[in-house]
């Protein structure tokens, strides 16, 4: 009887778990950038490549910048760390360290259904900083259940 018990603790445990990280989880990866606006000015054109890449272990690879820009950001760097703050909870945030003054602080993740094309999208926004993206090598019809969950913690329901 102990033994159940235990197994059926550690059971619900993992359960909550998972459930928990299913932002983090989502977040890991690649995602194409769509519209990207810094300071009010659309940024796309400045960059090399229009792609984020979050690693599950923090680390954050960003978009190479164009020189034609420089005049809008003193210090570009392609590196960073990334964590989430309070997982599966309102609003959902993110956290960027970088060198890179585009993408590093606290900003706002709001998930996206684009239904019409089978996509998930993220809004990564802050008070400077917009951005756009479709997530990358992702089966938008094997995962509706996530999708809805997601976009539906964004608007403040789960």
């Amino acid at each position: 009887m102990k033994n159940k018990l235990v197994i059926a603790l550690i059971a619900m445990w993992c359960l909550m778990a998972s459930c928990r990280n299913k932002v983090k989880n989502t977040i890991t990866g690649w995602w194409t950038i769509d519209t990207i606006i810094y300071q009010g000015y659309e940024i796309r054109p400045c960059l090399l490549s229009n792609w984020l890449e979050f690693y599950e272990s923090g680390i954050l690879q960003l978009p190479t910048p164009e020189d034609r820009c420089s005049n809008l950001f003193s210090e570009y760097n392609t590196k960073g760390t990334w964590r989430t703050l309070q997982p599966d909870s309102i609003p959902l945030q993110i956290v960027i360290e970088s060198k890179n003054v585009i993408f590093k602080g606290s900003h706002q993740v709001v998930f996206r259904d684009d239904a019409e094309d089978h996509l998930l999208k993220m809004e990564i926004k802050s008070d400077s900083l917009y951005v756009v993206c479709r997530k990358g090598l992702f089966d938008y019809d094997r995962n509706r259940d996530l999708v809805e969950y997601l976009v539906q913690l964004s608007q403040g329901r789960k």
